[in-house]
């Protein structure tokens, strides 16, 4: 098949109710005819567009920056693997249950809340460990990074 078809419903009393049920319908006719797996889950918004142009765009330059000044070569992409291997860890086990390391784990997925409670702990650590501010997102005007 490859394509998938996903819409948000509200389900009240066992019944379910598909909003915008047009454009759902619509987004099936795409579809081949055949079997499908209907997966029924609760709802969290993922983290918004305006929140990853902030961590791209604020908070991942200035940890980047803080880190180049105390001597790492770290780009854009390898503060984020710090960030999420440090904040946001998943544990690797073996077949015993064993851990056998830990990767840091995705954040694209993350609900706004998770992702703020993410942003917030990077804010602590760096205030606590960089000795940098990171600004509010709604405090931000203007802020010039080095190359």
């Amino acid at each position: 098949m490859g394509k998938e078809v996903s819409t948000i419903a509200l389900i009240e009393d066992g019944k379910i109710t598909i909003e915008n049920q047009a454009y759902f319908k619509g987004r099936l006719k795409e579809l081949k005819d055949g079997r499908v797996e209907i997966i029924v889950k609760p709802y969290h918004a993922k983290r918004s567009n305006l929140q990853s142009r902030y961590y791209w765009g604020v908070v991942i330059p200035l940890i980047r920056d803080a880190l180049q000044d105390l001597g790492n070569e770290l780009d854009a992409d390898l503060t984020h693997e710090l960030l999420k291997g440090k904040f946001n860890a998943q544990m690797v086990h073996d077949a015993h249950g064993e851990v056998i390391g830990d990767i840091g784990g995705s954040t694209t997925e993350m609900s706004k809340v998770d992702f703020m409670a993410y942003l917030d702990k990077i804010t602590r650590f760096a205030a606590e460990y960089l000795s940098i501010v990171i600004p509010l997102p709604e405090t931000q005007s203007t802020i010039t990074f080095k190359d």
